[in-house]
């Protein structure tokens, strides 16, 4: 879903996180890493790769 008007991130309470299906061996290894730096930069308070970027004006979630 690349739609930023979507009705589903437009809710306030949706966090919408990718769906790998189906992966090859070298390509599971470039979508972890890529994995792996979101939830890194999200963890240090900086998300990265952000769909809806003015729900984290609004967010009540805990931050790190």
């Amino acid at each position: 879903m690349t739609d930023r008007q979507h009705p589903l991130l437009q809710l306030n309470n949706v966090v919408a996180t990718p769906h790998i299906g189906y992966v090859t061996r070298d390509e599971f290894g470039v979508q972890f890493s890529d994995i792996f730096d979101q939830v890194a930069a999200y963890a240090a308070g900086n998300p990265i790769n952000v769909v809806n970027p003015t729900v984290l004006q609004n967010r009540n979630i805990r931050r790190p």
